[in-house]
C-alpha cells in the first residue's frame, strides 16, 4: 500500500514509526485516508485508521521520487508537514533529493551534518559534483578536488545516494580522459555513480563498455541528447526530467509522467529538475500518488 503526503494530526511517536515504515499519508484527496477536521475526535479517529495502516505495512523497497533541491511552492505547503525547516517538510513527503548546489559552490561540513541530522534514517541525498570538476577540468586531473568534494559531504553518511556527474554538452568521449577519471572515481569507493552526458559521441559502444567496466549508470534524461528511454535495455537508475519544451520550466502531464514512473524499478531514482516555475513539486507529488 502506498499513501503519498503527511497530516498533522498524526501524534510524534506514530509519525516517526511511519517514516521509517516509508509510509506517506495525505491528509487530503486520496480516497484511501480518510478526511477529518482538526476539532473533535478527529484526531483520535485518525491514529485509529494510522495504525491499522501501520499494521499492514512492510519496510518494501521503492524507487525514490525527488526532485532538485527542496523548495515547496506556497501552493503545494498543505501537503507537507508544518513545522520544521524547509528539508524537514519535504523530507515529511519525499524520500530523497539531488543536492545541486554544490554543483556551483562549496558547502561546510557542517551544514551537511546538520541536512543529514535533520531527516528520517530512511531518507537519501543524491549529490551533483562540482563544476571544478565536471566544466572547469573536463574530467583531468581531478583527484585533489574529488577528495575534497568527499570531505565536504562525509557528513552525509548512509544517508548518501548517488553522485551524479553531469557533463557540459560541448565534452566529447574521450577514452583515455574518462578511464582515468573512473578510475579516480572509484579508487575513492564504490558507492552509486551515475552520468548525465549530452555529446552524441557518448552513444558509442566503447563509452558504453568503459561505462560498464567501471560500474557507472547512465541517466536517463528528459529532454534526452543521447541516451532515449529505447537505449535502456534494464530500468534506469536514475531519470532527470528537465521539463519540455521549456527545460526547466515547463510542468509534465499526467500522461507523461505515467510514461516515466512505469520505467522505474525498485532501486530507480526519478528526480524532477523544472524546479524554475515550480513545477517539479507539483510533478513528483503526482508521480508518488500513481505508484
Amino acid at each position: 500500500m502506498r499513501v503519498t503526503g503527511s497530516s498533522p494530526l498524526i501524534q510524534p511517536d506514530l509519525f516517526e514509526h511511519w517514516k521509517r515504515c516509508r509510509v506517506r499519508v495525505v491528509h487530503h484527496g486520496v480516497a484511501a485516508a480518510p478526511v477529518f477536521a482538526r476539532s473533535g475526535d478527529g484526531t483520535s479517529t485518525l491514529a485509529a485508521w494510522f495504525r491499522r495502516v501501520l499494521a499492514s505495512c512492510e519496510d518494501i523497497d521503492l524507487p525514490i521520487i525527488a526532485t532538485a533541491a527542496w523548495s515547496i511552492p506556497k501552493k503545494m505547503v498543505d501537503r507537507f508537514a508544518e513545522q520544521g525547516s524547509g528539508l524537514m517538510r519535504y523530507a515529511s513527503v519525499f524520500d530523497g533529493v539531488e543536492i545541486n548546489s554544490t554543483f556551483y559552490r562549496r558547502h561546510k561540513i557542517s551544514t551537511f551534518a546538520r541536512w543529514a541530522d535533520s531527516i528520517p534514517d530512511g531518507f537519501r541525498f543524491s549529490v551533483k559534483l562540482p563544476k571544478e570538476i565536471t566544466h572547469t577540468r573536463a574530467m583531468k586531473d581531478i583527484a585533489k578536488p574529488f577528495d575534497t568534494f568527499l570531505e565536504d559531504i562525509a557528513p552525509l553518511g548512509e544517508k548518501r545516494g548517488p553522485l551524479l556527474c553531469q557533463l557540459p554538452p560541448s565534452l566529447t568521449f574521450n577514452a583515455d580522459t574518462f578511464k582515468t577519471a573512473f578510475k579516480t572515481i572509484r579508487d575513492a569507493g564504490d558507492g552509486p555513480v551515475v552520468i548525465e552526458v549530452r555529446h552524441k559521441s557518448w552513444a558509442s559502444a566503447e563509452a558504453l563498455d568503459l561505462l560498464k567496466s567501471y560500474a557507472i549508470d547512465r541517466v536517463l534524461a528528459d529532454p534526452a541528447p543521447v541516451w532515449p528511454p529505447e537505449d535502456f535495455d534494464h530500468p534506469p537508475k536514475y531519470v532527470r526530467l528537465h521539463g519540455k519544451p521549456k527545460i526547466y520550466y515547463s510542468s509534465y502531464t499526467n500522461v507523461e509522467i505515467r510514461s516515466f514512473s512505469d520505467l522505474l524499478a525498485s532501486d530507480s531514482w526519478c528526480v524532477f529538475d523544472n524546479t524554475a516555475s515550480g513545477a517539479a513539486i507539483e510533478n513528483a507529488l503526482t508521480m508518488l500518488e500513481m505508484r
